[in-house]
């Protein structure tokens, strides 16, 4: 009577089992027979779909980061400068980070200089500025029209020096305050 029990005791634990295994596999996904089922037969066969509301999917957007060692560059204006016809170079420093291709260009905002001071040189080009990527060098003439100072390809960090500097004249560079907004910008090509 003892084994008896423990063996209905066991298949009951069995049956048990096997109901919440079923019952957790139906929580968990779906099956869809694909041959019918024979009386007295338990073979079938079964596709699962499984769901994952948690999928590892994401879209991977354009980053690219333009940053500079300064926002103003000032330029230093006095007696040696003049003899020399330029100011001296004053640098900025530029950092790109991207995950594709990059260009970064420069141009001024207007023609002319903005002149304050009753002496003033109202017309001073834009051209006046140069910027170079070498110390030393002799420049390119800032225009109106964007020009391309670095490119590169993907990136976690690619950076560059502008060295700035202006022409100057004893003639037409009559005392007064002078700035030129520049832009430069970061663009994919």
């Amino acid at each position: 009577m003892i084994a008896r029990t423990r063996g209905t005791a066991f298949v009951a634990c069995v049956i048990a089992c096997i109901v919440a295994c079923a019952t957790t596999a139906e929580a968990q996904s779906t099956c869809n027979t694909s041959s019918t089922i024979r009386t007295g037969s338990t073979a079938r066969t079964c596709n699962f779909t499984i769901a994952a509301p948690n999928a590892s999917t994401y879209t991977n957007p354009k980053i690219l980061s333009l940053t500079a060692s300064t926002t103003t560059v000032a330029l230093t204006v006095n007696e040696a400068a003049f003899v020399a016809g330029e100011t001296p170079e004053s640098s900025m420093t530029l950092v790109v980070q991207g995950n594709r291709s990059w260009a970064v260009t420069v141009q001024g905002d207007a023609a002319t200089w903005s002149a304050t001071g009753t002496l003033a040189w109202a017309f001073k080009p834009v051209t006046d500025i140069k910027w170079a990527t070498t110390s030393g060098a002799a420049g390119t003439s800032l225009t109106t029209t964007a020009a391309t100072v670095m490119s590169g390809n993907a990136t976690a960090s690619s950076s560059a020096t502008l060295y700035w500097s202006s022409a100057l004249s004893w003639a037409t560079d009559k005392p007064g305050t002078y700035s030129m907004p520049i832009t430069l910008t970061l663009t994919t090509p």
